[in-house]
């Protein structure tokens, strides 16, 4: 058979037509995967959503805990709007 100006005979044809399935395989393969893997990802996103809203509706409320009490915050807030240091533990007792 010719194709082009080069010659190409059946094995070379049969050899190119197998790796180009090989080939597609393969792709199909990687589609797949990102399928399951976005299906996946999106299933657990739902879970962490009813479970952050059933953990709001017992009350819960997410993040960390404050360090500091309101009058600790107060107070670290005008100390640091009148540019002073901190009192030293020290001098507090």
């Amino acid at each position: 058979m010719l194709l082009g100006y080069a010659s190409v005979s059946t094995d070379d044809q049969n050899l190119a037509c197998s790796a180009m399935r090989h080939q597609q395989r393969w792709q199909a393969g990687i589609h797949m995967f990102g399928a399951r893997a976005e299906f996946e990802r999106t299933l657990i996103r739902e879970r962490t959503r009813a479970g952050l809203a059933a953990a709001r509706a017992r009350g819960r409320k997410g993040g960390r805990p404050k360090l500091l009490d309101v009058d600790q915050r107060a107070l670290a807030l005008r100390l640091y709007q009148e540019r002073q240091p901190p009192p030293s533990p020290t001098s507090a007792g």
